[in-house]
C-alpha cells in the first residue's frame, strides 16, 4: 500500500485596497546626503541595529537595503515597519538611476512615507537641496505629499528647535512648506523616547491623511507589472509541475487518464487528506 500525502498550493494572488485601519505594513524610504545619520535613524525606528553605521566610509551604506520589524506605534499599535535605507545620493560612487531602481524594487508596491534626513548642526548645502530636487525629478512632485523631514544631531543644537526653524535658510523653509511642515528633531546616537514617538506619530498621521494609500508613479507601476508577470510565470510553472506529477501518480495507481484541469481539481478536492491505494 502506498500512502501519498497531498499538498495544495495557492495559484492565485489576491489583491486588496487597504484602508488606513487595515494597513498592517508601513513602508518608509529614508533619503539624505552621506553622513547625516540615515542608517542610525533607520535603526532607531526599527529598534534594532540592522543597518551599518559609522564614520568609517567603508562601513557606511553603499547600496539601498531594506529591513522590516514589528514596531509598536503610539496611536495604532503594532505594525510591520519596512524601511529602505539608501546611500548618499550624488555620491560619486553611486548612480542615482541605480539607486532609484533599487528603491522601487525594495519598496514595491510603493512607500507610504519618504523621510528626508538633514543634519541640524551642519550647514545646509546645495547638495541637500539637490537631493530634494532629485527626489521630485525621479518620483514626481507628488512625493512631497508623502514626505517628512527629520533633523538629526539634535543634541548638538546651540539654539532651540523653533529658533532653528525660524533661522533656517529659505530653501529649507520652502521644503518644509511643501511638506506641510511635517518635521521632527532627534539625536540618532542618543535618541530620546519622546522624539522617537514624535516621528512614529508623524508617520501614522501621514498614512492616515493619505487614507492608507502608498505612493506610486510610472516607475512603481512598471516594476509592479513586471513583478506580477514574473509571479504569473512561476504560478504557471508550478501548475505545469503539478499536472505532470498528477499524471504520473495516476498512471502509477492505474487510474484512467484525465485532463490536467480535472486532475488538479481532484487533488484540490481532497486537500489535506491521504490517498490510500493498492497499486
Amino acid at each position: 500500500m502506498v500512502i501519498i500525502p497531498v499538498l495544495v498550493f495557492s495559484l492565485f494572488m489576491v489583491t486588496s485596497v487597504f484602508t488606513y485601519e487595515h494597513t498592517q505594513e508601513i513602508r518608509v524610504v529614508v533619503f539624505g546626503k552621506t553622513g547625516v545619520g540615515k542608517s542610525s535613524l533607520a535603526n532607531v525606528l526599527l529598534n534594532e541595529d540592522v543597518f551599518l553605521t559609522g564614520v568609517n566610509l567603508n562601513s557606511m551604506t553603499t547600496k539601498s537595503q531594506a529591513a522590516a520589524r514589528i514596531v509598536k506605534f503610539p496611536e495604532v499599535g503594532n505594525r510591520r515597519l519596512l524601511i529602505v535605507d539608501t546611500p548618499g545620493m550624488f555620491d560619486t560612487k553611486h548612480s542615482n538611476e541605480g539607486i532609484a531602481k533599487d528603491i522601487v524594487e525594495l519598496s514595491i508596491p510603493g512607500p507610504h512615507v519618504f523621510i528626508l534626513v538633514i543634519s541640524a548642526t551642519h550647514r545646509f548645502t546645495k547638495e541637500d537641496e539637490d537631493i530634494f530636487e532629485e527626489l521630485k525629478k525621479t518620483f514626481g512632485d507628488g512625493v512631497t505629499d508623502y514626505m517628512i523631514v527629520v533633523f538629526t544631531s539634535k543634541n548638538g543644537l546651540q539654539i532651540s528647535q523653533s529658533e532653528c526653524l525660524v533661522t533656517a535658510p529659505e530653501t529649507i523653509k520652502n521644503i518644509l512648506n511643501l511638506c506641510n511642515m511635517r518635521c521632527a528633531f532627534i539625536d540618532s546616537e542618543k535618541p530620546d523616547e519622546n522624539d522617537i514617538d514624535a516621528i512614529y506619530r508623524l508617520i501614522t498621521r501621514l498614512v492616515r491623511s493619505n487614507h492608507g494609500n502608498n505612493y506610486t508613479n510610472s516607475m512603481y507601476d512598471e516594476t509592479a507589472r513586471n513583478a506580477e508577470e514574473e509571479q504569473k510565470y512561476k504560478r504557471d510553472q508550478n501548475k505545469r509541475w503539478w499536472c505532470k506529477t498528477i499524471a504520473e501518480v495516476m498512471k502509477l495507481c492505474g487510474v484512467a487518464a484525465v485532463s490536467c484541469t480535472q486532475g488538479f481539481s481532484l487533488i484540490s478536492t481532497v486537500a489535506g487528506l491521504v490517498i490510500h491505494s493498492n497499486c
